[in-house]
């Protein structure tokens, strides 16, 4: 089953899709399906951001004492820190 959808491109767009679409033999639908059909896989088979910042999460113990308001601070300082260990 197809459902047609309508999107507003800029007219720029619309030239560059075309010239692409004729340069790889294509239609301009067919190109565009295959366009939004390769951003959806890279979009959506790779691993989530929880995934890929797993390996970090809840590896730092507060022991209850992170202050959440002063996320920002403890942030940079531990930049800092890390620059000056040659780590940044």
């Amino acid at each position: 089953m197809t459902t047609t959808i309508s999107i507003r491109l800029e007219e720029d767009l619309v030239c560059k899709l075309r010239q692409a679409a004729t340069r790889e033999r294509m239609s301009v639908n067919q190109f565009i399906v295959e366009a939004a059909t390769d951003a959806c896989a890279r979009a959506l088979d790779g691993p989530s951001a929880y995934d890929a910042l797993a390996d970090v999460i809840g590896c730092i113990d507060s022991a209850g004492r992170f202050d959440a308001s002063r996320a920002d601070d403890e942030f940079a300082d531990g930049l800092a820190a890390q620059a000056v260990e040659g780590r940044l």
